[in-house]
């Protein structure tokens, strides 16, 4: 049985942190940044492995496609919702 989060979550977050020790992540908890980023892996892998099936990645421009994307989501984090409060 293993404890705690697997290792792949904890270099995530290890990421994050340097997004946030940069200024480029909001009030946001780091946690709570890494899982929303992780959304985002996980559901352009999903798309990519679909294929031809539910083709939703330019096909040839998948590369692209994904650096798009995960750009969108750390610029995101800068921005922030306006009127959310920060977790204490």
């Amino acid at each position: 049985m293993l404890s705690g989060p697997p290792a792949s979550l904890g270099r995530l977050t290890a990421k994050i942190q340097r997004l946030q020790h940069a200024g480029l992540l909001d009030h946001r908890p780091v946690a709570e940044a890494a899982v929303q980023f992780n959304a985002m892996l996980e559901g352009l892998a999903n798309a990519e492995l679909r294929g031809r099936t539910l083709s939703l990645l330019p096909e040839g421009d998948e590369e692209q496609a994904w650096r798009n994307a995960l750009t969108t989501v750390i610029r995101g984090f800068s921005v922030g919702a306006t009127g959310r409060r920060p977790r204490s």
